[in-house]
């Protein structure tokens, strides 16, 4: 995702749960409220950060806290985002890498009346968390290997290796997985190495095979 599209969607995520905190009669106008990142020192996180900074200053009456650990570490993340949650009772961005290790501690957030939107990776099902925000990344692959078979030409032969640098991160296996099963389906002369194949994709919003 093109890095001015990440700072609009974080945005656009911060101001739909600005909607969602609002105040009770008789409570206090101002929100509290923050955003939870996988790794605040990457670019691709500072730029969702700057996002939900700037609506939180657009919608005004927020105090807002970003927080997020300075290398990818997912538990570090986990203990981020609960410490979050004493603080940010009007709504919480949550992005990470890895979704099961934060359902009991979304859940737990949104028993306790806090709105969780899941931005760029999708939740899991135990999560409660019911508003997701990001790309279908199966689409994604699809679409580089198609970019790809523009260049090969016809009836391309031999083989490629697709690299995932984080195995196992849903958003990144979905690409790889749409990559794989666009050459298979397009490229039959070709033989595809890599990560392994996944039977269940999170986030999914298409089916393999099926062609836009």
């Amino acid at each position: 995702m093109h890095p001015r599209f990440r700072t609009v969607a974080a945005a656009l995520v911060l101001l739909t749960a600005v909607g969602c905190g609002d105040s009770g009669p008789g409570e206090s106008d101002r929100l509290d409220m923050g955003i939870a990142v996988v790794n605040i020192s990457l670019n691709f996180a500072h730029e969702m950060v700057l996002g939900a900074q700037s609506a939180a200053e657009h919608a005004g009456d927020v105090d807002f806290k970003a927080v997020g650990p300075p290398n990818t570490d997912g538990p570090a993340v986990v203990q981020l985002f609960q410490n979050l949650t004493t603080r940010a009772e009007d709504g919480i961005v949550l992005e990470n890498l890895d979704p099961p290790i934060f359902t009991r501690p979304a859940a737990r957030a949104v028993d306790q009346g806090i709105p969780i939107v899941a931005l760029d990776t999708a939740p899991t099902d135990g999560s409660k968390v019911t508003f997701y925000v990001g790309n279908d990344n199966y689409a994604l692959g699809e679409l580089m290997a198609e970019e790809a078979l523009k260049r090969l030409g016809d009836d391309p032969e031999g083989e490629i290796v697709i690299g995932v640098p984080n195995p196992g991160t849903p958003v990144l296996d979905s690409r790889a997985q749409g990559i794989a099963d666009t050459f298979g389906e397009q490229a039959p002369g070709v033989k595809v190495l890599g990560p392994p194949r996944r039977t269940a994709i999170p986030g999914r919003t298409t089916a393999p095979g099926r062609r836009r």
